[in-house]
Formats: structure tokens, sequence, C-alpha cells
């Protein structure tokens, strides 16, 4: 898609005959909106004139992702002008949570625009993270990923940095750091990451990258019973069907194993090829195919029902060796959720679900408890109606809602709320796992909790609260519970919400609340909570905390012990230290060290940078 080109007229240019945009209706104007992205008629086409700014009013949202499935990526071509004049400002991004600003983080680190990038690193108060790094990664942007490196909290990421590129087939980037952190003499320890990068690869279908590594630079042997086994899963599960052929001869048996892989990802013919060279030594008539059956049912392709039916008539025959007409007979084929497919486990859509039941397929209760989970309302609504039809009912319900109440799946919810499910006190006491998902969802999903909520009691509320606030809530979600539900604001509370990276303007309200209601004086926190925030919750919470009139004498801590702290810092918390003393530093900027600190300081760094260069290995 090409960034559309508008030149914009003075007022009295746009009046000229020459100028074809007047002469343009209403109703033309909206229909050329609607040929062009959303995002090109916020930024352009709406700021040509008063008139098309007024009937397209409603374009008033600039989206900063790719549609689905790659909504981890930044939307392409990316609005850099307007990401920098509203973001570049301190003002939007006390409304985010930390969740939200590492987001935003990554996005502009992936965008390919520097001052996208300088925006988002002046303002956005946290570190650099594994997410940030991944991002830029599988975009591809080079200089961004080599900039965030060398950030406070950098190299922590660089291994899974190279995976993401391994698996976004981003080459360059992936060559660029391998040649960074190749040893003079490749030990095995290198050559075990180059595995994995080799699999990452290939689970993602990338055959240039597993190429390169493999043939061109020769640092994985693909004729290695170990590297042939671990990329033949890949390959086999990712359909990666040239490279499965050229690894499998050197996998070992007994192959067994690679079945499931191979009924996921691979065709029909290539599953019918090696299906007896894989499960050459095993007894399959007692050990069943059940975990193939139900692989090759969520397959991405066309021939998924052929491959269900072969492996089923492959069982029965089996069977018959094994046990004669009665264990042909005994064969029970019950597809259940297969975790080996490429992305996310799914239950199979509804249109495979009807199709295995009529194959004489049992369907496990762990698939609709999965689609609960992840939102698919069709899912459910489909094995309510047939379980009504085939049994008269019994499906239990308020385990399908616990489900659906972890994974945020508000249209599940209130699906099941027309069959009868009453949201109680039990549900609102979920809330803490609403931590894994996309913080804008995990927020409106609770707004809806709250009111759907029956029967719950102070307690319930004030337990919710605290919850909402680990998770990280929005601003609006912990006023809704103070204000409409009495859950109490204190200092607990408030500790809670900078753990779990709630926005600055939810901390200022609390404050806020907290002190109307007499309490803050009478409590303070300790100096030493501000390293510890600074080096895992992000730079924004700890200036908040310093500036918010809890911190209890003397309000700053000294040279000698953050020195002392860096210097005792073992294993990964050496990381969050040194995260941390860069936050310190931009605070005492006055207050410079002695050389004997400097120097223990920088020991203490070119040790941890010289270990994670290597542990990734």
């Amino acid at each position: 898609m090409k960034q559309l080109n508008i030149e914009t007229r003075t007022p009295e240019e746009e009046q000229e005959p020459s100028f074809p945009w007047a002469k343009l209706t209403p109703e033309l104007v909206r229909e050329v909106a609607a040929r062009t992205s959303t995002n090109d008629v916020a930024v352009a086409l709406k700021l040509l004139n008063k008139e098309a700014a007024a009937c397209l009013n409603e374009y008033q949202v600039i989206n900063l992702v790719q549609p689905a499935p790659n909504q981890a990526l930044p939307v392409q071509p990316w609005p850099a002008a307007a990401f920098v004049a509203h973001w570049g400002r301190a003002a939007p991004w006390r409304a985010l949570s930390l969740r939200q600003r590492q987001r935003l983080l990554s996005l502009a680190a992936a965008s390919g625009d520097a001052a996208s990038l300088d925006a988002a690193l002046g303002q956005s108060g946290c570190s650099v993270n594994d997410d940030v790094l991944e991002c830029a990664a599988a975009a591809g942007c080079l200089p961004a990923l080599q900039r965030l490196l060398q950030r406070e909290g950098g190299r922590l990421g660089v291994r899974r940095a190279a995976e993401a590129a391994a698996r976004a087939g981003q080459l360059g980037v992936l060559q660029w750091i391998v040649q960074q952190h190749r040893p003079a003499v490749s030990d095995e320890g290198f050559r075990r990451v180059c595995r994995s990068l080799a699999c990452a690869a290939a689970s993602a279908r990338q055959a240039r990258i597993v190429e390169w590594l493999a043939d061109e630079q020769q640092l994985v042997d693909l004729t290695a019973a170990d590297s042939a086994e671990q990329i033949a899963e890949a390959a086999a599960r990712s359909g990666l069907e040239g490279l499965l052929e050229r690894v499998l001869p050197h996998v070992r048996p007994p192959r067994f194993a690679l079945l499931t892989n191979v009924a996921v990802g691979c065709s029909l013919a290539v599953l019918q090829r090696h299906y007896e060279s894989l499960v050459e030594g095993a007894d399959v008539g007692q050990v069943g195919l059940g975990d193939a059956v139900s692989a090759a049912a969520v397959g991405p392709g066309a021939d998924w029902l052929q491959k269900v039916a072969f492996l089923t008539e492959r069982w029965q025959q089996a069977a018959v060796v094994a046990g004669g007409a009665a264990g042909a007979a005994g064969v029970a084929v019950v597809i259940k959720m297969c975790y080996s497919a490429p992305g996310p486990p799914r239950p199979p859509d509804v249109q495979r679900l009807q199709a295995l039941r009529e194959l004489g397929c049992s369907l496990d209760a762990e698939l609709f408890k999965t689609a609960a989970r992840m939102g698919h309302a069709d899912i459910v609504a489909w094995m309510l109606e047939e379980e009504q039809q085939r049994r008269g009912g019994g499906v239990d319900v308020a385990a399908l809602a616990v489900e659906a109440v972890r994974g945020g799946s508000m249209p599940v919810v209130q699906l099941l709320q027309e069959r009868g499910l009453v949201v109680g006190p039990q549900h609102l006491r979920m809330l803490i796992s609403l931590m894994t998902l996309p913080a804008v969802r995990a927020s409106d999903f609770a707004m809806f909790l709250f009111e759907a909520v029956e029967g719950a009691t102070p307690e319930d509320w004030a337990a919710a609260f605290k919850d909402a606030a680990a998770v990280g809530l929005s601003t609006a979600a912990l006023r809704r519970l103070h204000e409409r539900h009495g859950a109490a604001v204190n200092l607990s509370v408030i500790n809670a919400m900078i753990q779990g990276g709630c926005a600055v303007e939810a901390l200022d309200w609390a404050l806020e609340v907290e002190r109307a209601a007499g309490g803050a004086a009478q409590q303070q926190v300790r100096p030493e909570n501000l390293w510890i925030i600074a080096g895992s919750r992000g730079y924004a919470a700890a200036d908040w905390l310093r500036g918010s009139g809890l911190l209890a004498p003397p309000f700053m801590l000294g040279a000698d012990w953050v020195v002392q702290q860096v210097v005792n810092a073992t294993g990964s918390s050496t990381g969050l230290c040194l995260v941390a003393l860069a936050w310190w530093r931009a605070q005492r900027r006055r207050e410079a060290l002695s050389q004997e600190q400097e120097a223990r300081l920088w020991a203490v760094a070119a040790r941890y940078a010289g270990q994670q260069v290597w542990a990734w290995f």
C-alpha cells in the first residue's frame, strides 16, 4: 500500500475551479475515503479542507498495527509524522499502563522510522525488554535493533531477537547477530544455539534461513541425528516438506513421535509415503493413533479429513492384527486438543467438528473448554446445541464459564448467560488471569464483568480491586471498582498498582483518593523500593513514586548503597540492577561517582555484557 501524497491548498486555492477536491460532493468524498486506508483518511484526506473534515469526521483513529494474523507488527506505511506529533509528548503516555507503553515502544522500534523510535524511547518511561527486541528483529529493522541492544537491559534478549528474526525470515538481521557473537573457534554451545535457530526457522517455513545456517555457514549439521530429529519435527509441523524429506533419513528410529507432526502439517501424500517408517517398531494396535488423528483434524490443508480417515483406517487394521474383530470394534476415535500445530492451540472449527461427528468420532470436552477460553463463541454455541440434541443437555456450563473468564471472552460469557449462567463472586476472583491478555481487552472485559457479577460482598470487591491493580487495568476500571462498588484505596493497593504497571494517571487518581481519606500522610514507602521499581517496573513508575510524597527520608538512594547493590547482584538480577542504575544516574546528574566507584561499576557491566554474549549459547 502506498502512502497518499495529497497536497494541501490555501482556502483561496480550494475555491479555484482547477482544484478537483472542491468539485466533489460529500457523497463522492466519502466514497473516495471508503476506498482508501483509514490511516490515510485520518492523516491526509480529511485535512484537505473544511468540507472534507466535516464529512469525514468519523475517521478519528490512526491504526498502528497490522491486521490479523500479523498484529505483532506495525502497520505499513507507518504514520511517522502523526506518531511523533502525538507520542513525542509526555502527556499521552500518562494514560498508558506499562504493558501498553512497552507495546507502543515495540511498534516504534519495528516501524523503521528513527524519529518514532526517538519519541518512544524519550517518553515511554520503560526499559527495553525482550518483546521490544523481538518486534524490531521480526520486522527486519536492524538499525533499531542495534541501537536497542546498546541500551540498559538490551542484551538480555539477544537470543529471543535472533529466534524472532529466524522465524520471520529476516536473514540480514540474523546474519548480523550471528556474526557479532560467533566465536573464533565454533564450540558445541554455539552450534546448539544455531540448531535452535534452524528449528525456529523451520517451524515458520523459513527454508532460506535453514539453508544459510546449514549449507552456507556450516553451523548446523543436518545429517547429525540430534539436529535431524529436532529439525524434522519443526519442518513436519509447519509443512516444510522438502526439508523434512532431506533430514528424515538421518533421524534414528523409533520415529513414532514424528507421526503427530507429520499428520498436522504435511499433505496426505507425505503422510502415506512415510507412515510405515514412522510407526515401525510401535504397537499401533495397543498405543493407538489418537494423537495423530487429533493433529490431522486441525491441519491447515484441504485434505485434513482424508488424513483423519487414513489414520483411522490404519489404526483399525492394527487393532485387528492385535485383537481380531473385537480389537477393531474397540477402536474409539476421540478428537482431543492438539498442541503440535503451529501457532496457539485451537480446536477444529464448526464445519470440521460436524464432519468429525459424521465420521463417528467423539469430541473431548477439552476442545470446548479451549474454545470458550479463546473466545470461539460459534464453537461453544454449536456444542451446546449438539449436546442438547444428542443427550438432552448435561453440558457443564460452569466449567465453560471458568475458561471463558480466564480468557476474557466476553461473547462466550454472554452466550452462557443466555443459557442460564449466573456470573458470581467466583468469577470476580479470577481477574488475575487477565494478566496475559492485551491491556485494552483485559480492561474492557473487566468492566463487563463488574456489571455482570451478582452477589459479591464488599470483601469480594476489595479483593477484586487488588487483583485489578496487579493486572494493570485501566483508570476507568479502577475508578468503577472504587466509586460503584466501594473498593477502598490504600497504600497497599497503590503498591499493587505500581507492581502491576498501572498508568501514571491511575496512580495520581489513587493517591488523591488516599489523601482525601487521610491515610497517605500516615504511611510511607522505603526509598529502597525505588531501586526495585526502576529495575523491574519501569522508569515512569519510579519517577512517579519519587514525586508522590510517599517516600520516607532520605527520599533518594545514596551512591554508596547503589554501587553496593550493583556489585553484589548475581545472575539475572544484575541486568535489573544495571537498568535501575541508569535511572539513578539520570536522577543524580550533579552527583559524580568516584573513580573507584566507577571502576567497580564498569567491571560489573563488562562482566555482565560478556556473560550475556555467551549465555544465549
